[in-house]
Formats: C-alpha cells, sequence, structure tokens
C-alpha cells in the first residue's frame, strides 16, 4: 500500500496590506488630557546664536485652569485658557535642557489642568527653533523604538531623550550605534530615573532602532532628533531637530505623507517594528525591513505608505540651501501620526514675534488630510475649506489640502475627523508639529487571514484573493495550477511563500502567504544474515530521511517505514512501547536508537513468528538528539511483499504518528577494567537532569556498592561520572549493576576475575 495523500482545501482569504482605505468610527485614542510631562534635548552651542526661550502652546475645547511646573525646581506657572481657544505660557529664561551623552537632570516638565487640554512644546533658538506635539500619560506606554534624525556630515550628534513622572523609572536602554559616552551598540544597559529627572543619549551614528523599555512597565515619554542636523548631504544649513516618539503599542500599519509646500520633496524615514516588514511606498517602490531597521528616502508627491506590521514614519523639511522652489526654511522633523488617528477641533497659535534676537517666523502652512467624502465639513477659522483639497493619486478615498495662514491664532473644525499639521518656515529656521487627535477611524487593516500554514507533503492548498482586481500574479509558479488565477490550487514540493500581485487601475498592491511542508520521516532498515530468537534484541543498520538539525523540535505528521530483510528472521507480531533515541558514542560516532513498541505487524504471505521484548536498532545519524513519544499505527496492516531479485521481504504504507517531541541525552552505562592495576571502572554517562543512583548487587542480592549524586541536564553535555571499583574490595564474580535515572532503570553486569 502506497502512502496515503490528501487533498486538503483550506480557504485563504488574503486581503492586502498596501491600501490605505478606513472606514468606521472607534474613539479610542485622545491627544488631549490633564496631565503631561516631556523635557527638552539639548540645541545648539551657548556661544553662538543668543539664549534659548521655551514655551507651552496650550489650547482648550473648554475653559480649563491649570499650571506648568519644573517639579524638581520648584516653578510652577499657572495659566487659564478660555474654551475654544489657544494660549502660549512661557518658561523661566534659563536652560531647561541637559548637555552631553548618557546624562540625567532634574529638568521634566509637568502639565496640569482641571479640563482635558492639548500641547505642545515650542524651543525658540535664532535659526534653530523646533517643536513637537505632546503626548498626554494616558498615551504614553513602557516601550519605545526610536526613530531618531542625523546629521548627513556625521558632525553633530543624533539623540534621544526619556523623561520621567513622579514615580521614575528604570530604563532598559539598547542603543543601535555607539554613544558618545562608550555605551556599545546593541549592548543592554540600565539606568534609573528619579522622580522628574530626564535622561539623555547622543551618539555620532544615527540612533534610530534603539530600544528603550521601563523595566517595571510604567509609562515614560521619549523624545528624538539631533542636536543640531542637515537632513540633505551636500547642502550648508543644518537645525535642531526634536519631536515626541509615539510607543510602540500606538504605531500603525499605514501613513500619509504630504510633501511641504513648495520644498520639492522631503526626507522621510520609515522604522519597523518586527523582522520581514513588508513597505509600500505608494505605487513607487516596495522594501523589506528587519525590527529596528530604518530606510530613508525623498517623496515629492502625496501618497500613502503602507507595511505588512507596525511601522513609525518620520518626515523631514530639507535645508534653504538644498535648491528647493522656496527658498526658506531649514531642517524640521515631524512624527507623522498613523492614518487612522483623526482629530475633530484642534487650536494653535503660529508664532509671530517672540522676542528681539529672534526672527519671526514667516510662513506658517497647515496640512490636511481627510476622508474625501468628508471634505465639505472642514472649517478653518470658521471657513468651509473643499475648494483647497485635491485627492490623493494612489488612494483617492482621501484627500489633502495645504493652506498658507498668517502668524496668530487658528481653529479647525472637522466633525468627522481630519489629520492636521503645522510647519513654520522662516529665514533659515524652521518648526513643525501635529496638532493632536481625538478619534480614530479604524484601518482596513492589510493582511493575511492566514500567514502561515502546514501541509504533508502531496497535500494541496487552495489560496483565495479577494475580488475586484484588474489582475493577479502569484509567484513563483511552482506547484500552482494557474499563478494567474484569483484562487489558484497549490501544492508545493517544499516550504514556499508565495507573493500576490494585483493591479488595480496602473497601482500595484501585494500580500504574501508561506506554505510550511513538512517532512517525510523514511527509516530504512536492513537484517544481516542471522536468526533472532525469542526474548534477545536485533541489531540493525538505520538510515533517516533529510531533516535538517534546525527543525528540530518538530512534529512529524507522516511518516513511511521502510524495512528490508536479508536472510531468513523472526520479526515480532506485536512489542510494546516506542521512542527514538539518539546519543554520541566515546568514539564520536552519533547513534540513532529505535524501541517499536504497542506496534503490530502482519503479514499476508509468510508466517511470522512472535519476539518477546523489543528490538534495538542502531545506525550512524547526523542529529544531536531526538525522542518521540506516542508512536501508533494508522493502517490496520502493513502490506508484505517479496522482492525476486534477493529473495528480501520489503514491507511499505506504515504510517506512524509522533508528538511531544524533545531533546535529551540517553542514560548509559559503561564498564573498563585496568587489569595491571586491579581496579575496573563504571561510566555513567547522561544528559538527563535530576537524581541518579547506582547500585552493584552481588550474585546473593546484596547490595556492596550504592552511589547517588544529582546531575544538571544537557547543560552539561556529555555529562560523565566515574565510578572506582577496587578489585581488592570485592570478591570475585558477576554482579548486576543497577542505574536508577529520572526517566528509567538500567540494568548491565560487571563480572570481576579472580
Amino acid at each position: 500500500m502506497s502512502l496515503l495523500t490528501r487533498s486538503l482545501r483550506l480557504m485563504l482569504l488574503v486581503l492586502l496590506y498596501s491600501t490605505c482605505p478606513l472606514s468606521g468610527q472607534e474613539q479610542t485614542r485622545d491627544a488631549r488630557g490633564t496631565l503631561f510631562w516631556f523635557g527638552f534635548m539639548e540645541n545648539l552651542s551657548l556661544a553662538f546664536n543668543g539664549p534659548p526661550r521655551f514655551a507651552v502652546v496650550i489650547h482648550a475645547d473648554e475653559t480649563s485652569e491649570g499650571a506648568v511646573s519644573i517639579p524638581a525646581t520648584g516653578v510652577t506657572i499657572p495659566f487659564r485658557v478660555e474654551g475654544g481657544s489657544s494660549s502660549e505660557v512661557f518658561l523661566p529664561e534659563t536652560i531647561l535642557y541637559p548637555m552631553g551623552s548618557d546624562v540625567f537632570a532634574d529638568l521634566a516638565i509637568r502639565i496640569e489642568s482641571d479640563r482635558p487640554v492639548t500641547a505642545h512644546a515650542m524651543h525658540y533658538r535664532l535659526y534653530f527653533t523646533e517643536s513637537t506635539l505632546l503626548l498626554p500619560v494616558s498615551e504614553l506606554d513602557a516601550s519605545y523604538l526610536v526613530l531618531a534624525g542625523r546629521d548627513q556630515r556625521n558632525e553633530t550628534p543624533s539623540a534621544f531623550l526619556a523623561a520621567a513622572g513622579a514615580e521614575g523609572a528604570i530604563l532598559e536602554i539598547n542603543p543601535s550605534t555607539t554613544t558618545l559616552s562608550g555605551r556599545p551598540a546593541n549592548t543592554a544597559y540600565r539606568v534609573e530615573l528619579g522622580p522628574w529627572q530626564v535622561y539623555q543619549v547622543q551618539a555620532r551614528g544615527d540612533l534610530s532602532g534603539s530600544s528603550v523599555r521601563e523595566t517595571r512597565g510604567r509609562p515614560v515619554a521619549l523624545f528624538s532628533g539631533a542636536l543640531r542636523a542637515l537632513t540633505v548631504d551636500g547642502a550648508a544649513a543644518d537645525n535642531h531637530l526634536y519631536d515626541q516618539n509615539y510607543p510602540l503599542a500606538s504605531w500603525g500599519e499605514s501613513y500619509f505623507v504630504v510633501p511641504i509646500l513648495d520644498r520639492g520633496g522631503d526626507p522621510v524615514k520609515i522604522l519597523a517594528r518586527d523582522d520581514h516588514s513588508i513597505v509600500k511606498i505608494g505605487c513607487i517602490e516596495t522594501i523589506e525591513l528587519d525590527a529596528g531597521e530604518y530606510y530613508e528616502t525623498i517623496i515629492a508627491e502625496p501618497l500613502c505608505i503602507s507595511a505588512s506590521g507596525p511601522i513609525a514614519v518620520a518626515q523631514f523639511n530639507k535645508p534653504q540651501s538644498a535648491g528647493a522652489p522656496l527658498e526658506l526654511g531649514d531642517p524640521t522633523m515631524l512624527m507623522l501620526p498613523p492614518a487612522g488617528l483623526m482629530l475633530r477641533t484642534a487650536g494653535f497659535i503660529a508664532p509671530g514675534s517672540v522676542r528681539d534676537d529672534w526672527r519671526p517666523i514667516s510662513r506658517h502652512i497647515i496640512t490636511l488630510i481627510s476622508p474625501s467624502e468628508h471634505i465639505g465639513s472642514v472649517r478653518l477659522d470658521g471657513i468651509a475649506i473643499a475648494g483647497a483639497f485635491e485627492a490623493f493619486a494612489d488612494v483617492p478615498e482621501f484627500s489633502f489640502a495645504r493652506i498658507v495662514v498668517k502668524a496668530g491664532e487658528h481653529r479647525i473644525a472637522a466633525p468627522q475627523g481630519v489629520q492636521a499639521y503645522v510647519i513654520g518656515l522662516g529665514d533659515f529656521d524652521a518648526y513643525s508639529h501635529a496638532l493632536g487627535f481625538d478619534l480614530v477611524l479604524p484601518v482596513a487593516k492589510a493582511e493575511l487571514a492566514e500567514q502561515e500554514h502546514r501541509i504533508c507533503r502531496g497535500e494541496s492548498l487552495q489560496l483565495e484573493a479577494v475580488e475586484g482586481f484588474d489582475s493577479y500574479h502569484w509567484a513563483p509558479a511552482a506547484g500552482l495550477n494557474d499563478p494567474t488565477r484569483r484562487n489558484p490550487i497549490a501544492t508545493p514540493s517544499e516550504t514556499t511563500t508565495y507573493r500576490l500581485t494585483v493591479v488595480k487601475d496602473g497601482c500595484e498592491q501585494f500580500s504574501d502567504v508561506t506554505v510550511v511542508v513538512l517532512p517525510d520521516l523514511r527509516l530504512a532498515l536492513t537484517l544481516p544474515d542471522t536468526t533472532a530468537q525469542g526474548g534477545r534484541k536485533i541489531a540493525l543498520p538505520l538510515s533517516l530521511g533529510d531533516i535538517p538539525e534546525d527543525r528540530l523540535p518538530l512534529s512529524i505528521r507522516r511518516a513511511e517505514l521502510d524495512i528490508r530483510f536479508n536472510g531468513f528472521v523472526f520479526l515480532p507480531e506485536r512489542v510494546s512501547g516506542g521512542t527514538f533515541t539518539l546519543h554520541e558514542d566515546r568514539d564520536g560516532f552519533k547513534l540513532l536508537r529505535l524501541q517499536l513498541r504497542d506496534i503490530v505487524l502482519r503479514a499476508t504471505s509468510q508466517t511470522l513468528a512472535l519476539i518477546e521484548g523489543y528490538g534495538m536498532f542502531s545506525a550512524e545519524s547526523d542529529f544531536s538528539a531526538l525522542e518521540i513519544d506516542n508512536l501508533s499505527w494508522e493502517s490496520d496492516a502493513c502490506t508484505l511483499s517479496a522482492e525476486t531479485d534477493n529473495g528480501s521481504l520489503r514491507i511499505t504504507g506504515c504510517r506512524l504518528h509522533f508528538h511531544n517531541l524533545r531533546l535529551f541525552r540517553p542514560s548509559a552505562i559503561i564498564v573498563s577494567s585496568d587489569e595491571g592495576n586491579d581496579v575496573s571502572t563504571i561510566s555513567v554517562e547522561s544528559g538527563e537532569g535530576g537524581v541518579f543512583r547506582l547500585r552493584m548487587i552481588s550474585a546473593q542480592a546484596r547490595v556492596v556498592l550504592e552511589e547517588s549524586w544529582h546531575q544538571q541536564g544537557m547543560a552539561a553535555e556529555n555529562a560523565r561520572r566515574d565510578i572506582a571499583v577496587p578489585h581488592d574490595r570485592y570478591p570475585a564474580g558477576w554482579y548486576q549493576l543497577m542505574l536508577e535515572t529520572p526517566s528509567r532503570t538500567i540494568v548491565s553486569g560487571l563480572m570481576l576475575l579472580p
């Protein structure tokens, strides 16, 4: 009987993750809050461009009162914001950031209010201004991957800063590059922050991909960027980069990118959370990133970035000297919110004159992104602005607008939701920050119903993609009945990842599904010319099929037992038990030992004799160790046939099922004698862990030697214990050796000669 094969129709609904559509509404996220904490990052050297000036801009939908404070110093500045308006609170004229790498400072800043408010921080500095949206404590978390900025000349450091609240923080930090204080790359270390402390890290390399985790799960605020950076190689002007990072739990799979008006395209950086993340940049290009890897590109047209897993995206402005159509502004950093994060109301102040030694920002641009069907409901300062929107080329269900406004206070209203951020451009200066969010439009997630499925060799799988596309193409074509069908049948001979590419209106989209083909286990055994008597063991050469070591432990769903006989032998009709074990002998050969139990063999053409006991098979193998439990036949009987060329017998079609695989090195007793020194040695080898006991028993059933010990197990590879037996201590004769291991009892013997 040949191996049983099955045709298995498994319907996989393949959804495509390169689109950015949203549907429905779910208010689960909010950038408004009553408690915030944050810190400023180091800016340009204090020897140039005058001292910095710091401010917090607060917007309130309802009249709110509160205070901005520096808890470690006792500074407190009260504020009151009328409902529907914004207010700017200036902080003391001092230095509110740490200087250097791997440094602590008591400079965390707290914002508290009696009603939910939105806040962003302004860091004013002549030619080196920057800003960021501030996330309330309700939006913070304990785990982050850093998306930082870097200087294209590698002259000034990339940086990030963590801020702790009233409970302090214990941080585990793993920098992606060597820090300026000498902390090595990819080597985690811990630091402890006291209440209201900040901790700053700087590096000459790019700190993007560094991980920061609060070990007790407490929330921390994380900011990143660069002390000063040139965002396009070859330009002349740099600027401070500074923006708050979203925690890992808040990352999304889709982001809208709208280049800054009249700047000729913006640098964009994409950071992946997971290995093998497939990222689609509009209809332009597709890339693959592993966890902590990032990709930098220039995006010149509004588009959607989407991925197979969570990503973070930052948008940068180019230097004023980069040759853009509008020669105004300098580098700035904006952490983009995921595509689904929208707001219904927002307010901000486009800064005018802050003080005499700071040049006012002359051009303020509001960027808005809205579902196309709702652009008519979007208002800016009470005025409908539907005419300012145009649709994304790759996602026409959404539209964007870029509107230049004057310095001063502004307000946005969008009952159905809109994304909004503001960018200011001045003479060799710039700032940028998002305006917040208060609702989520869920993304129609681009995912596979099953990204991986396991089948046995010879089985089939039906792949099925959603309808409505102009064309379908699956690759590779191997194992598919038609790679151009929407729902081909896959019968791969080996594990294969199929990529589906579909086209709609000239734009490609894609998705992956992996079909894992489980290996077959084939056992080939050949008996030498011998006769097996009742109760004795049968030693047979054995070979295993090609199963790579890195697949262990694995669940083998099908196997073929192939037994060949040379000469006349008695076969067992029934034996009990079933394990495979493997060990390495003292000569370095790896031996596989097979015990078959609870197996019934029935012959169709020859009488089989019963052998009491069990069969032991050994052969050379490349495995380190393998044990298989619960061995059973699937068919009622194996087929027995004769091969006339050499008179041997062949049994095929016996299918084995294995479960609960685990690695171990089996126990063994090895006895050796040194007649010259009149001593024998009992060696116990085992990879098992636990308590062992060895007893030597005389022919009169007396225990003449007993030793017990505890062994660590697999961690002590080739674990061995030697026990000396001096001949002058024991009478000559036969002794039984009994070894009790954590899993079994082994019996052997020792003969002492007179």
